[in-house]
């Protein structure tokens, strides 16, 4: 038994801003749990933009890709129900003491959910002191339903942190320039 992932990755344009998309299916068997957990990056938020140049898909299908904001919608697919919790892991700034976890959207039963999260805008990681986002954990539980199996789709999209500019670089040029104009 256990929970079986099927992710499907896309990049793209969102609101004329790149974006990355990510599908995954979960089948989840009556009777149990799954959850699906987002690496984000050693630290996701503005902050820690330019570290972790990785995108790269983990073992158990999620990306550890460093984001700006994140929305997220979760499906019931054939008409059921589940519950689902979602909350962030903290590490915190001091060494030695252990992860916390904070809930970012609490336990509900419902055919569709939907939820976006703007780490620079959170309370808890917005002192240059403050613990860092480590992950995101999507609890989906059917531990209720003893014979009924769910399938549940989750779709997460990830707007990109902006790349932390040189102050001593040149601005970047305004738009195309007109025909016959001087080079830069």
């Amino acid at each position: 038994f256990g929970c079986k992932r099927a992710p499907f990755l896309v990049r793209g344009l969102a609101g004329g801003m790149a974006a990355f998309a990510e599908r995954i299916v979960l089948e989840i068997p009556a009777g149990e749990r799954c959850t699906h957990r987002l690496r984000c990056g050693g630290g996701a938020g503005a902050a820690e933009a330019g570290g972790g140049n990785g995108d790269t898909l983990t073992a158990d299908g999620a990306a550890d890709l460093p984001f700006a904001s994140l929305d997220w919608t979760a499906v019931v697919l054939h008409d059921k129900t589940v519950d689902l919790e979602v909350q962030m892991i903290l590490r915190p700034h001091v060494e030695g003491e252990d992860p916390s976890m904070e809930p970012l959207q609490a336990r509900s039963c419902a055919r569709h959910f939907s939820g976006s999260f703007v780490p620079a805008m959170h309370a808890r990681l917005q002192d240059s002191g403050a613990a860092k986002l480590e992950e995101l954990v999507f609890e989906f539980d059917n531990s209720y339903s003893w014979w009924t199996p769910k399938t549940v789709e989750l779709v997460l999209l990830r707007t990109p942190a902006e790349p932390e500019r040189d102050p001593r670089a040149p601005p970047p040029l305004a738009g195309p320039a007109r025909p016959g104009s001087p080079p830069p």
